[in-house]
């Protein structure tokens, strides 16, 4: 199940209407300069889903900017259109906020900008003022009847100016933020309409708005909508004619023998218009032997197999043209023959060996964790158990670094209740204690009542030179008694969950450069069952992920 992430971008504010929209940005390919974002809708008045749709239109200039030049701008001319459907305008009817015939609804868009490779990053515009219309019929003149009709209601407006500073790479202007703006009549919001991104068909699943972000967490998204953002407007950003950057490196070879170096490698350009015919030897040249460069290149070959070491410098030119400053290839010469007529000498032999990276796998000891049973007693108890031993084993030798992450789905008892994520597809039902849709079911367990505490060991015989090291999540208690202690308060508090591993915890993680080996990560798990708990036997998933 593919869970649908959330990234909410425009927000409409309706004074009749009496709206909250949190609008997704899941925009459809488009050419540069105009984006349509197609948004599914659930109104709180009927519980059904509708579209509504936004274009995104707008030109920044100049394109292409000059990196440290050019600040890039997109213009005042720039318009935000939004499309809100008849269902969305006949609720407001029904309710009472609007009436028969033309209605000129006024209110304020906030538009919020990402803008990638630019110092401002994004940009929360000050609230523009707006007025759309919509006509209602109603032939029998009785709202909810279901002959309501209403005209899609259609809002434009230019939206200020806004100016971004590029700090390397092309600049993407797409609809970005966290900005939702509540629309209130007589003070009370009566009407919310909550916009889920991805969706450019109706879809008539309750769902309630959560963190639909990846890994999938089925206690917050009950339908699968993916998302993909796209840029509405694309400016290239260069680098002003900026001369190659070289820098220098070392090498052995054998008493006789010839080595290849490749410049190229030595050498960037941020124009990457480097000339490679124009390599040249510079002030240093070679005493011990000769240096040829063809196409950046160069071929040193060693002529006094007596010399231990020798060296020559290079410079390049770009197509402007203009030069790369000067550095040094030190060459190391090991001999095959020395002299020790009159005193000791001695000779080098190089060691090479090749050492090839694998697989990264993990491993558990068992699929299935007993926790201690539970004795009902009118107040809530605490479970405990032990994860089953997972096992990484990390022979990539890439030196990138792991994680295990985890999270748990809720817990349910025969008769529970049962949330199939993918309809008829291939993921079988998982328990769902009803906090998305229905009423709380006593024959089910929220995953955030089980939290942990996390251990993690290197497991293989370390040797000199191994810098192996591996890192334990964060715990959520000490023991048992704490968590339920915790639950407890938070319940008190009225908080809905602690953040336990209903949500996606780090069980154990390597840095880049100590990921290499073998390692174990256990937890000690702790659940805490609510008083009101029916008897009988829970069970649910703990899902860990290797990345």
């Amino acid at each position: 199940m593919t869970k649908r992430t959330r990234r909410i971008s425009v927000a409409l504010t309706i004074s009749l209407v009496a709206a909250v929209l949190s609008v997704g940005t899941f925009i459809s390919p488009a050419s540069a300069g105009a984006q349509v974002t197609t948004n599914s809708c659930q109104n709180s008045a009927t519980g059904t889903f509708s579209d509504i749709d936004f274009t995104h239109t707008g030109t920044a200039t100049p394109n292409p900017a000059t990196l440290g030049v050019d600040t890039v701008t997109l213009p005042g001319t720039t318009s935000v259109d939004a499309f809100f459907p008849s269902a969305v305008l006949i609720a407001g009817y029904n309710l009472g906020l609007l009436s028969i015939g033309l209605n000129n609804i006024p209110g304020d868009m906030v538009v919020t900008l990402d803008g990638t490779n630019t110092v401002e990053g994004s940009q929360t515009l000050a609230p523009v003022p707006l007025t759309g219309a919509t006509t209602i019929g109603d032939p029998d003149g009785t709202p909810g009847t279901g002959d309501e009709t209403a005209t899609p209601l259609a809002v434009a407006i230019t939206i200020p100016a806004t100016t971004w500073t590029p700090t390397g790479g092309d600049i993407e202007l797409s609809d970005g933020g966290s900005v939702t703006s509540a629309l209130v009549a007589g003070g009370i919001i009566t009407v919310v309409f909550t916009c889920f991104a991805g969706q450019s068909v109706n879809v008539l699943t309750d769902v309630t708005p959560g963190d639909c972000s990846l890994p999938l967490d089925p206690n917050d998204c009950t339908s699968s909508i993916p998302g993909i953002a796209l840029p509405f407007d694309t400016v290239a950003v260069v680098a002003p004619p900026t001369a190659p950057v070289c820098v220098g490196t070392g090498t052995s070879l054998g008493a006789g023998q010839a080595t290849v170096v490749d410049l190229n490698a030595l050498c960037s350009d941020v124009n990457g218009n480097i000339n490679v015919a124009s390599y040249a030897v510079g002030a240093t040249a070679p005493t011990a032997g000769t240096v040829g460069i063809v196409g950046g290149i160069a071929t040193y070959t060693n002529t006094n197999p007596l010399a231990t070491s020798d060296s020559f410098s290079f410079t390049v030119s770009d197509t402007d043209p203009l030069v790369s400053n000067e550095v040094t290839v030190t060459l190391t010469i090991l001999g095959n023959l020395c002299d020790a007529t009159a005193g000791a000498c001695s000779l080098n032999q190089v060691i090479t060996v090749v050492v090839t990276g694998s697989t990264l796998t993990l491993e558990q000891t068992s699929q299935f964790v007993s926790m201690t049973g539970v004795t009902l007693s009118g107040a809530p108890e605490a479970s405990d158990g032990n994860l089953n031993q997972m096992t990484v084993t990390n022979a990539r030798g890439d030196l990138v670094g792991w994680t295990v992450s985890a999270y748990a789905t809720d817990l349910s008892a025969p008769g529970g209740p049962f949330t199939d994520p993918d309809g008829p597809g291939p993921l079988p039902p998982v328990p769902d204690c009803g906090f998305i849709v229905g009423t709380p079911d006593a024959l089910c367990i929220p995953g955030d009542n089980l939290g942990w505490t996390p251990s993690a060991a290197v497991a293989h015989a370390q040797i000199a030179g191994d810098v192996a090291a591996v890192t334990a999540g964060a715990s959520h208690a000490i023991d048992s008694t704490d968590w339920l202690a915790q639950l407890v308060a938070a319940g008190l508090a009225g908080v809905d969950g602690l953040g336990g591993l209903g949500e996606v915890n780090v069980l154990c993680s390597a840095g880049a450069g100590t990921d290499g080996g073998t390692f174990t990560c256990d937890a000690a798990l702790y659940l805490g069952v609510p008083a009101s708990a029916g008897a009988g036997t829970y069970s649910g998933a703990l899902v860990l992920t290797l990345l």
